[in-house]
């Protein structure tokens, strides 16, 4: 398979303090074969005197804070490769990660590749690296794999490699919080995934990050999964259903952590006709956070063996 030329995308916005580790970690891969394109969404520190000291290594682009993913889809509409990979500014990916992961694309019916992270927690000094990894929190899965979004967004990111041209075929990313995991999904509904078994890069954890309200981000899920509804039928249907009804009992046992009351785990409408399972871990959200999580993985562990 001849090399193809990777384009690798990174938004930022006020990461003087991560963004320069984060464009070594780009250079430091072992496969050469590679464009680095920055947007800098409108950063009032000293991020645009940072990505000046690459000026030579990487092209720069400057946006008035349009958001990660318009920014993201600005960076994709000019870069040249025929892969696109995907870093935030304040991760770290390790210097074999390319040379990982891009074999799998070998396979003609392979759209997207990823792979594991090791968890940093960046509010702790020094930053201590956690004993977990993004996978023992949400297993992965490789091939025909729509169907387990409706579960958990397994696909972090920064570890992400995808055809051009399959990501065109979906459009580009909608400008919400937690549109990659909405994109993942439209992927998978078309192509087939792939993924390193192991960690290829270090995920970011720390106070102020973009994700940091994960209520938010549900809601913003929610209302993108809703959308793709109205144009979906069949099985898509179906699956789309089950997946909408999973983020809401997220978000209820979300708002349960936060001592507010689950009001937005259920939607009533008899349309959405969620699996008999999933109405049980709905009625179990009501019984506090701990014990409904507890319950929750145990239902999830009976309905798979069934």
């Amino acid at each position: 398979m001849p090399q193809p030329l990777v384009s690798v995308v990174m938004p930022v916005r006020n990461r003087a303090r991560w963004v320069r580790r984060a464009i070594e970690s780009v250079f430091a891969q072992t496969y050469e074969k590679l464009e680095l394109l920055v947007v800098d969404d409108g950063s009032t520190d000293e991020t645009p005197a940072v990505l000046r000291s690459y000026a030579d290594s990487l092209s720069i682009f400057t946006l008035p804070h349009v958001g990660p993913y318009r920014a993201r889809n600005y960076a994709i509409e000019r870069a040249r490769g025929d892969l696109i990979a995907f870093i935030d500014s304040d991760d770290l990916w390790f210097p074999d990660k390319l040379e990982r992961q891009i074999p799998l694309f070998e396979r003609r019916g392979i759209g997207l590749v990823f792979g594991d992270a090791v968890l940093v927690d960046h509010s702790a000094s020094p930053p201590v690296e956690l004993a977990t990894t993004f996978f023992d929190n949400a297993p992965p899965s490789r091939g025909q794999v729509a169907a387990r979004f409706a579960y958990s967004n397994f696909v972090p990111l920064s570890s992400v490699i995808v055809r051009r041209s399959c990501f065109e075929d979906v459009g580009g990313f909608a400008p919400t919080l937690s549109a990659d995991h909405v994109k993942w999904f439209e992927i998978a509904l078309r192509y087939e995934l792939d993924y390193v078994p192991t960690p290829v890069f270090a995920y970011a954890l720390h106070a102020d990050g973009i994700s940091r309200d994960i209520c938010a981000s549900l809601r913003a899920r929610i209302e993108a999964f809703a959308e793709i509804l109205t144009q979906a039928d069949g099985e898509t249907a179906r699956l789309i259903k089950h997946i909408l009804f999973n983020l809401r009992l997220q978000l209820a046992l979300a708002e349960l952590r936060r001592g507010k009351l689950p009001r937005t785990g259920y939607s009533a409408n008899p349309s959405d006709n969620p699996p008999f399972a999933d109405r049980v871990l709905w009625l179990l959200s009501f019984s506090g956070y701990q014990a409904s999580l507890r319950l929750r993985r145990k239902v999830r562990q009976i309905a798979r063996a069934l």
